[in-house]
């Protein structure tokens, strides 16, 4: 049998794309390629002209109100879209306003940067009246303000009476709703646990910690020597009953409190030097941090973005310290240096973003931008919510006779009889608004809907900010 020839094998031919499917690839890949360029460009803060062909630099602006729903004009011309929003505007400076029907306008003028993003998240609109009502069923006496949202209310409506001192306390929170909490403890019962250390002390202030638990008592007593008072401050666990003297045998010059911490300065023996003191829950006793030769000095505490920062003015500046974790005064970092011509106001804004000083006029410090405000507020002025100052002032304030009697028939309304200017602006000076309200302590609820305020006969109002 004869040996079959294999037949020889044929190389594959790949078949050949017509020239469309060619072309159309082509197509694609530049089509690709453009739009990967378009956004490195736009992402770069560029962007091209329609009508002119020129290269505009540009940055993103996140617009947002409270109420939502406002009209939004941008260097006199009304943008389509209303809040929220977000948008690219050319750099350079531009005139914003936000308007709603039955709010005031709320206006300034900002700084777009190239490739940045200017945040204005955080416009506030009031309504044209505050339309403030007494809240009937709230059957309590305020005793201290424990923190920008919370207050120590006594069930007690007349405090001069004997059996003022046993009333029930509740906790009273604004951060949103009211609500009230009953405290296990009474102003005779901490008086008692004062009196066993020193009869003679007096409180003075009740500042809110780190749980509805604990509380510090800023308390005074004579010195005979002197014959001056002089500060001592203890923490207060209220559920045990403990009292713990943190600055026994200091002379307190200046304190600062957040939460469950406490820093404050106190002479030295010699009594030529300050020496600076961290005490925080749990801890045995104040450790000793630095030693300065202002005896003047100023402090103020808190926490932003997991951070822990301390403001100190000493001798003309503004040193601002930061600590990520642990006790600050074993790792804590100088971050900057302010100018400061005086030390009059000292405040971090409710929840830390800001910090306020100065000696006539406010200078305001953005720890997350880097940047120093200079502003017009007064330094009487105090933190309403993390964005915007608030002010009583004596008198009319500065609006039309039309204005005026609106506002006055909602002052009798409200209870307020005295004449009174409640003042509110941003953190940067821009947007004031000016109402003829007459509050004793003011509250912002955080979602900035709800404001609340007791009046010189300790009665407590409210209004919803969105209607």
């Amino acid at each position: 049998m004869e040996n079959a020839v294999p037949e020889p094998i044929q190389p594959k031919v790949t078949p050949k794309l017509p020239k469309q499917v060619i072309v159309s690839y082509v197509l694609m890949v530049v089509a690709v390629v453009m739009v990967v360029f378009a956004l490195i460009f736009s992402l770069s803060g560029y962007k091209i002209e329609p009508t002119t062909g020129e290269i505009a630099k540009t940055g993103l602006v996140q617009v947002a109100s409270s109420p939502t729903g406002a009209s939004v004009t941008i260097d006199g011309k009304l943008h389509g879209s209303k809040t929220n929003m977000k948008l690219t505007l050319e750099e350079g400076e531009h005139h914003f306003e936000m308007n709603k029907s039955g709010f005031r306008t709320w206006q300034g003028n900002y700084k777009v940067v190239q490739s940045d993003i200017l945040w204005l998240d955080y416009a506030l609109l009031w309504p044209e009246e505050l339309k403030m009502k007494e809240v009937d069923d709230f059957k309590m006496t305020p005793l201290f303000e424990l923190d920008h949202n919370r207050v120590l209310a006594s069930s007690a409506v007349d405090l001069s009476l004997s059996s003022a001192a046993s009333a029930d306390l509740f906790l009273v929170d604004f951060e949103n709703e009211i609500k009230t909490r009953k405290v296990t403890w009474t102003m005779a019962s901490l008086s008692a646990a004062l009196a066993k250390i020193d009869p003679e002390l007096k409180i003075k202030r009740i500042v809110g910690g780190n749980s509805d638990n604990y509380f510090w008592i800023v308390a005074s007593v004579l010195d005979n020597a002197s014959q001056g008072e002089v500060t001592k401050i203890f923490a207060w666990t209220a559920g045990s009953g403990v009292l713990t003297p943190v600055t026994s045998g200091k002379i307190v010059k200046n304190y600062a409190i957040y939460k469950n911490n406490l820093v404050f300065s106190s002479l030295s023996s010699d009594g030529k030097r300050a020496e600076i003191y961290f005490y925080r829950e749990g801890d045995l006793q104040a450790a000793q941090w630095q030693t300065r030769d202002d005896l003047d000095l100023k402090l103020a505490f808190t926490n932003y973005d997991n951070s822990n920062y301390l403001a100190v003015v000493v001798n003309e500046k503004v040193e601002l310290w930061q600590n990520g974790s642990g006790r600050f005064y074993e790792n804590a970092e100088l971050v900057t240096e302010l100018p400061s011509a005086g030390n009059k106001a000292l405040a971090f804004s409710p929840y830390g973003r800001f910090l306020s000083f100065g000696s006539s006029v406010l200078m305001n410090y953005d720890l997350e931008d880097k940047k120093l405000y200079e502003t017009e507020i007064s330094t009487e002025a105090r933190w309403l919510n993390n964005f915007s100052f608030r002010q009583l002032t004596d008198g009319n304030c500065a609006v039309s006779v039309s204005e005026v009697a609106e506002t006055k028939e909602t002052d009798d309304a409200g209870g307020a009889s005295d004449a009174k200017c409640l003042s509110v602006v941003d953190f940067d000076g821009q947007n004031r608004q000016e109402f003829e309200i007459a509050p004793e302590q003011i509250f912002l609820s955080r979602n900035n809907k709800k404001l609340y305020y007791f009046d010189k006969d300790k009665k407590l109002f409210n209004t919803d900010l969105t209607q």
